[in-house]
């Protein structure tokens, strides 16, 4: 049962807050807009996401986001409730997990998560009632009990006492009600045995009694409950006074309306309906009608502010003396990830994406991009499905746009300049209207620009330096009816990916864009040296160092030694090779790199090194020869917030790795940067190094793979090592594994030859 202090958040936000994590640090880069359930815990404010959780400090205004980076054990929050007797908070996940969150520790639950034989655990709501918190589940009531970090009793509410989903309860003195999608059901708690259902009885009173309800509350010795009617805003407010039941709120909404929750708060019943929060007083009387955007869940506090938990804009405050204000993380704008990729020191990540049928899913075209220290995020409401963008060569806030069926938008400084389509470039449609599908981009050195076009005759486009597109028609060479990802290697050589099974189509222009007569070109089927077809199905392809060409296929990674062979075939080296590991077992034998698993992302570090993004099993770091496994983050290991990788792509400035899924984005601090020929701005973080400080200590800014000495101000060495690309990673202790006295010590880098040298200083305290 992990536990994490909630004091690491406050430390992580420190060594952020300049944009730097430390060496095997993650962060996360969720969008925390769209709330829907808030938690008054007196001098804060927590606010649960589709992101996952963050929270407002009511004492000095700040903001700390609290994810599976921070000690969540889960992604994908359901709901939450504040305890304020025993001062924490209890969260409930989609998928039933559990977590109670105090001051010092995050303590997991995960008896509903593990229990077998559910199909639906989602825990829709949270009542909390002396030590236990009762918990709406998709199967019935879970009682829990915090202290013990248990379930206590399950109550099944369905036909006969089987499993039927609760969307709510609700407790007075000495009854319980539960919401469901069949009515509502009460019960006494003074029963001690409501794990039989024949101790349950239906409310048969209330109008539409035997349909769906969602939301409850007892508000001054009244039954509050929300009717979820079929069609369009048709929801009521039914409440009981004198053994009738009448409506709440007619006169607010003739046309009808939506309502999402229903919560007592400060002595006051305040409603959340579609785009307003109403608060009425103990007689019912309409205190605040409050336009609130589209809330999910508000509150009043005593000093009468509302808060509400806004689909689009997470938490709204409105103050009636100061106005309306809204409070929210930074982050993307929503947490779909598609493609991620790096120019200049920013990311950017696509949030479009296609359907399993290489179809569209018509979503907004979305590009994320983050420069080191803030997100922005750019949304276009005239094309759909966004799926790459490439910024032209050092000039980071030039960006191309592939859209799927829109052709390709041109943005300047997150502007609309042009859109590229049939009418004005060389690129084509499958059929008259939307359907100008692009996908790979890539610049030449000459700054050409070249794309990928679907289902054409001519499947391949460029866009020359001087502004001029052609189109080549390579298509009865390629002889397959999408094309994805565009590779430029550094000999020039265009590598499209055919996929869906149709493996690589390899091109040379000869130095003669959009002039097919001299082009050297070939389909490739991924096969060994024999001929045996590894597999056709590529998702992804890159360039290492060193030249070699590493395909991300069904049956894991395969390498191109000899690329420039790719067109004279196996015999003259141009065949895709498995690297074989060895198992060091004694037999001899070995076993083909990660050749069980499906490689959907590949990104190459400054070190060489291969990180390798899978459909099912996470992210695998291997060295640069492919023979070692360094890492394999999963979600269960890691902060990883899925094991569906989309997209990794590395800031090679600071060595931050991006995982892109299908749950959202969020980054690793590894040990390897690009470096260069010659040094840089170098740099030791942190320095000084603190008594409090345990963690990896890097110098950054290093000449590639140069030699690192460090000594103390006697000369003496205490440290030794090569760097990684271009940063060098120290744990701080010397050859005997123990931490170095307080002092300075001198860091000296020199290259394999020692033309190059570079020395500098850091401070350690204790």
């Amino acid at each position: 049962m992990k536990r994490s202090g909630l004091l690491s958040v406050v430390v992580f936000i420190a060594l952020t807050s300049h944009g730097q994590i430390p060496v095997g640090a993650w962060r996360d880069h969720l969008s925390y807009r769209q709330a829907f359930r808030l938690a008054d815990a007196g001098n804060r404010v927590f606010c649960a996401t589709s992101g996952s959780l963050f929270c407002y400090h009511r004492n000095d205004h700040s903001v700390s986001k609290i994810s599976t980076v921070d000690g969540l054990h889960d992604i994908e929050l359901s709901t939450i409730a504040f305890d304020s007797a025993n001062n924490r908070l209890v969260a409930g996940y989609k998928n039933g997990n559990i977590d109670i969150v105090t001051s010092e520790s995050i303590i997991n639950v995960p008896d509903i998560f593990l229990k077998s034989g559910l199909t639906n655990k989602t825990i829709n709501h949270i009542h909390i009632r002396g030590n236990l918190a009762y918990l709406s589940c998709g199967f019935g009531i879970a009682l829990l009990n915090p202290d013990k970090r248990e379930i206590k009793d399950t109550y099944y509410l369905g036909p006969g006492g089987s499993p039927a989903e609760v969307f709510a309860v609700a407790t007075s003195d000495d009854h319980i009600f539960a919401a469901t999608g069949s009515g509502i059901y009460k019960a006494s708690l003074n029963n001690p045995n409501l794990v039989d259902f024949s101790a349950w009885s239906q409310i048969s009173d209330i109008p539409n009694f035997s349909e769906s309800f969602t939301s409850l509350a007892w508000f001054e010795g009244k039954l509050f409950a929300v009717y979820h009617g079929s069609g369009t805003r048709n929801d009521h407010v039914y409440y009981s006074d004198n053994g009738q039941w009448k409506e709440l709120g007619t006169l607010l909404y003739p046309d009808g309306t939506y309502y999402y929750s229903l919560e007592v708060c400060s002595g006051k019943l305040v409603v959340a309906s579609q785009n307003y929060a109403d608060v009425y007083d103990s007689n019912l009387r309409l205190l605040r009608h409050s336009w609130t955007g589209d809330p999910r869940h508000a509150l009043i506090d005593k000093e009468d502010v509302i808060w509400t938990a806004d689909h689009y804009h997470g938490i709204i405050r409105e103050n009636p003396q100061t106005g309306r204000d809204t409070i929210v993380p930074d982050g993307p704008s929503n947490n779909d990830a598609f493609l991620a990729y790096s120019a200049s020191g920013k990311i950017f990540v696509t949030a479009g994406g296609l359907s399993s049928a290489w179809g569209n899913l018509y979503n907004l075209p979305c590009v994320h991009i983050f420069d080191g220290q803030k997100w922005q995020s750019w949304t276009d409401y005239d094309a759909r499905d966004a799926i790459n963008v490439i910024a032209r060569p050092n000039e980071p806030d030039n960006l191309y746009v592939a859209t799927w069926g829109y052709g390709i938008i041109y943005l300047e400084k997150m502007q609309k300049k042009a859109v590229y389509n049939p009418s004005n470039s060389s690129l084509q449609t499958i059929i008259p209207g939307d359907f100008c599908r692009v996908y790979g981009m890539a610049f030449d050195k000459n700054m050409n620009l070249w794309v990928t076009n679907s289902g054409v005759s001519n499947p391949i486009s460029v866009l020359s330096a001087d502004g001029k597109w052609t189109s080549l028609n390579y298509g009865p060479a390629i002889n397959a009816p999408n094309v994805s990802k565009l590779l430029i290697d550094s000999g020039n050589r265009k590598w499209v990916i055919l996929p869906r099974g149709n493996g690589l189509f390899v091109f040379d222009d000869n130095g003669t864009p959009g002039d097919i007569r001299d082009d050297t070109y070939t389909r490739v089927s991924i096969a060994d040296n024999a001929g045996n077809e590894i597999s056709n199905f590529v998702y992804d392809i890159a360039e290492d160092l060193e030249g070699n060409i590493w395909v991300g296929t069904a049956s894991g990674p395969v390498v191109y030694y000899h690329p420039a062979a790719v067109f004279e075939g196996p015999q003259a080296g141009g065949y895709a090779q498995q690297i074989l590991v060895p198992r060091n077992d004694g037999s001899g034998l070995g076993d083909y790199l990660l050749s069980t698993e499906t490689i959907t992302s590949i990104a190459v570090d400054g070190a060489n090194r291969k990180w390798f993004g899978t459909r099912n099993s996470g992210v695998y770091l291997i060295s640069a020869d492919g023979l070692k496994q360094i890492h394999h983050f999963t979600r269960e290991n890691s902060p990883l917030l899925s094991n569906t990788i989309n997209s990794i792509t590395i800031d090679g400035q600071t060595g931050e790795v991006f995982f892109a899924t299908d749950k959202g984005i969020v980054s690793y601090r590894g040990t390897a940067t690009s470096g260069g020929d010659s040094f840089g701005k170098v740099y030791v973080f942190p320095n000084p190094v603190r008594e409090t400080y345990h963690g990896d200590i890097t110098i950054t800014g290093l000449a590639r793979n140069v030699n690192v000495k460090i000594t103390d101000i006697s000369g003496n060495l205490v440290f030794e090592t090569k760097a990684l690309g271009g940063q060098a990673v120290w744990n701080g202790k010397n050859f005997d594994g123990r931490r170095v006295a307080t002092g300075v010590y001198l860091v000296f880098c020199t290259n394999e030859d020692g033309s190059k040298t570079y020395v500098t200083k850091l401070l350690f305290i204790h």
